[in-house]
């Protein structure tokens, strides 16, 4: 299955149901949510990892018996709601603006999630699978981590990962809905959620210590938030909360924390019998762990290194 290019077909079919005066909009999504650069930009250039957009296809990997269309209406549940939840916490953290317009775009993006999730599992009154239910988890957490950045809060990691945890809430209903209409038990459901948990939360982890700095320009950096904790004072300014910051350790400490999560993913999706998905979650356990080393030797290698990396792609072999 061409993932990427199912997206893509996927989404496009979907705004040609939309109604004549959103179809426009709907197509322009990514860019109208600053996802793409330009109108014509697709989410399958937006979405950096294919787990990320199609974690039950990843899964399906391990149901032969599941039918093509059961796998691509949980592919289709779990990007819409990905992309709804994208959405969400921009508008929620005012990265972009509000409107009718949009908040009508989403809320049929919503619909069309929950409808495809009802195709695949027959009906959302379980606690992981219910659509309502995660969709309030992500609000919180999404509103939780505002209010710490507002309020310059000094948060430990539990605080930390719970919040990133809620804030992925939307993440799992369409993968456990595939493993429950497949057959499987509720100790292998459980299962793929938590092995989600922890490509999420790693994901999360890394993206937070590359991420940071530009974090800090909007002031919600959890890099700045975490290193907080093992001091009394505030920051003064963004150059004193950059000396905390790469004084610390915690980015080297974020990385071992991704890197653990990932090596957690792979042991689960490799019980599960989802190779690919644990093959990718071993990379990325390793290169969590070499960024690590990396980071302890020469504080900030690790932004630096990601700021360097489209330059260094340009180099020929």
């Amino acid at each position: 299955m061409q993932l990427r290019q199912e997206l893509d077909e996927i989404y496009a079919a979907f705004c040609g149901t939309m109604p004549a005066e959103l179809r426009a909009a709907a197509r322009e999504l990514p860019h109208r949510l600053r996802m793409a650069p330009t109108p014509s930009g697709r989410w399958s250039e937006v979405f950096g990892q294919e787990v990320t957009f199609a974690a039950p296809a990843l899964f399906s990997q391990a149901m032969p018996q599941i039918s093509p269309a059961k796998v691509r209406d949980a592919v289709l549940a779990h990007a819409f709601a990905i992309i709804d939840a994208f959405g969400t916490d921009r508008i929620e953290d005012r990265q972009i603006q509000g409107s009718p317009e949009l908040d009508g775009i989403l809320r049929r993006v919503r619909q069309a999630s929950k409808g495809a999730l009802i195709r695949v599992v027959g009906n959302l009154a379980d606690e992981v699978t219910n659509y309502d239910r995660g969709h309030r988890a992500m609000l919180h957490a999404i509103r939780s981590e505002r209010r710490i950045m507002a309020d310059r809060e000094v948060v430990d990691f539990d605080v930390y990962e719970r919040i990133a945890v809620g804030k992925a809430a939307m993440g799992a209903p369409a993968s456990v809905a595939l493993a429950r209409a497949a057959g499987w038990n509720v100790a292998e459901c459980q299962a793929v959620a938590k092995t989600l948990d922890s490509i999420w939360l790693g994901l999360q982890c890394h993206d937070d210590v590359i991420d940071w700095e530009d974090d800090l320009k909007r002031d919600s950096a959890w890099a700045v938030r975490l290193a907080m904790s093992c001091r009394s004072d505030e920051p003064i300014g963004a150059s004193s909360a950059r000396e905390i910051v790469l004084g610390s350790g915690i980015l080297a400490a974020l990385l071992r924390r991704s890197g653990r999560h990932f090596r957690a993913a792979r042991k689960r999706a490799d019980a599960l019998g989802a190779r690919e998905l644990a093959t990718w979650a071993g990379k990325k356990e390793e290169h969590a762990h070499w960024l690590e080393q990396e980071e302890r030797r020469n504080s900030g290698y690790a932004v630096r290194l990601h700021a360097l990396s489209p330059w260094v792609a340009q180099i020929p072999s």
